[in-house]
């Protein structure tokens, strides 16, 4: 049984920032993070698609993957709340 859990982070002008998105299946977690640039327009439905795909991304592989190294990833992390700063966009934890 799959179970998909969302938390979209906002920045001050409550833009949709960071979209952080939980996949669990038997036992098995796949996180997925979409990160927008600060000069994008954001739209909260694509951010869901890219974070929904790492997290498959780190179910299917059981690894994580993709390190978060851009300058403007990091910029954009540090205009919302702390969230423990994930290192990599597709984590993989088991339950």
């Amino acid at each position: 049984m799959e179970k998909i859990k969302y938390k979209i982070l906002r920045d001050g002008d409550r833009r949709p920032t960071v979209t952080i998105c939980e996949v669990t299946i038997n036992g098995h977690m796949g996180r997925g993070i979409a990160i927008r640039s600060l000069n994008d327009n954001p739209v909260e439905k694509i951010g869901k698609i890219k974070a929904y795909g790492r997290a498959i991304k780190a179910l299917c592989r059981l690894s994580n993957t993709m390190p978060i190294n851009r300058s403007e990833a990091l910029k954009s992390l540090s205009c919302v709340e702390p969230i423990g700063w994930p290192i990599y966009k597709s984590e993989y934890v088991e339950v």
